[in-house]
């Protein structure tokens, strides 16, 4: 079921939507992605796309390509290495990619306000369509 909202992890960007590096431990590992206790990357939803960045840990760094919910879990989506569970790992969000999100984000709204018909046309400014 995806979209469901984690029980587990702690979305901080819920409370500060300008923290960019945060650490957190590793709870569960599936295929090339990882669940964390806590995260600052925004998951992807409504229609806008995940935060992307990089996670650390013991001299190794991944690149979070993706953050999604997927069966009620906040899974982050890595290209390289993965950590083990229980791992503590540093994390850095993209702090360029995040500010675009959010004044698109805001500016979404705005145009949804004053031309319905084009709201849709600002996504694409930031991700091109998924076929």
């Amino acid at each position: 079921m995806e979209g469901t909202v984690s029980k587990v992890t702690d979305r901080l960007y819920l409370q500060d939507a300008y923290l960019y590096d945060f650490e957190a431990t590793v709870i569960d590992i599936q295929e090339n992605r990882v669940e964390l206790d806590r995260t600052a990357f925004y998951v992807t939803g409504g229609g806008q796309p995940s935060d992307r960045g990089t996670i650390e840990w013991d001299g190794k760094t991944s690149f979070v390509s993706d953050v999604k919910t997927v069966d009620g879990k906040v899974w982050h989506f890595l290209e390289g290495d993965l950590p083990e569970a229980q791992t503590i790992v540093s994390a850095s969000l993209d702090r360029q990619r995040r500010h675009k999100l959010m004044r698109t984000h805001t500016a979404m709204h705005i145009n949804a306000q004053q031309c319905p018909a084009l709201s849709t046309q600002f996504l694409f400014i930031m991700e091109p369509p998924q076929l």
